[in-house]
């Protein structure tokens, strides 16, 4: 009867990690166990320190030092991809950077848009090879910029008062306070770890806009 409790114990423990993990995936599982491993690791050296200091001594040393030069290869090879990002966009000047939006090239953007005159999600993702939320996340600002709206069938399509001229302009940061309320976020390519937004100098309004401003530009 105790075997019993026990293997059934240990399955519901392991449930209730297998669980976890699917909630909130590796990344977070790592971090919790790196924090009750700090959280041990002083503890023991709170309350032993001179146990703990011949321990870590020896595990250290334990074969030629073998377990700190293993984490420590571990370390540069899974950092090797980061480290050369790093390096790639250290000696890249400025004016070889390519401006993008989401991670999609401004340019190609605009060749998709006035092309097909739509922005579907599945074509966009598979065209561009961006992942759901960023794809979200641009087509909910282009919809508060009027360059998209809706179609047949509920379809999200390019406006067909926009200009190619005044979308590029939005795109690419160039169009004046007073024409555009709330301003793109353009984000270059560089690292994801120390990933930089650089957001024109265009600053949101209290005031909303009198029109719809691609209308405006193409009445002009």
């Amino acid at each position: 009867m105790k075997d019993t409790q026990n293997i059934s114990l240990i399955g519901i423990a392991w449930n209730h990690f297998l669980r976890s993990l699917d909630d909130h995936g590796f990344r977070e599982a790592g971090k919790k166990i790196a924090l009750a491993f700090l959280a041990g690791f002083l503890s023991a050296a709170a309350l032993y320190p001179d146990e703990l200091g011949r321990a870590f001594n020896k595990i250290v040393t334990w074969h030629n030092y073998a377990i700190p030069t293993v984490l420590w290869i571990f370390g540069l090879v899974f950092s090797a991809p980061r480290i050369f990002r790093l390096l790639s966009a250290f000696f890249t000047t400025e004016e070889q950077e390519v401006e993008s939006i989401e991670g999609i090239p401004t340019s190609e953007l605009l060749d998709h848009l006035f092309t097909f005159g739509t922005f579907k999600r599945d074509d966009i993702e598979d065209k561009f090879k961006i992942p759901r939320y960023r794809y979200t996340a641009l087509a909910k600002k282009l919809k508060e910029l009027d360059v998209l709206t809706s179609g047949e069938n509920n379809a999200t399509v390019l406006n067909p008062d926009c200009s190619r001229e005044h979308v590029a302009s939005i795109l690419e940061g160039k169009t004046t306070a007073a024409e555009l309320e709330k301003p793109l976020t353009i984000v270059r390519p560089l690292p994801s770890f120390t990933r930089r937004q650089i957001r024109d100098s265009l600053q949101e309004t209290d005031a909303k806009q009198a029109c719809n401003p691609c209308a405006a530009v193409c009445a002009a």
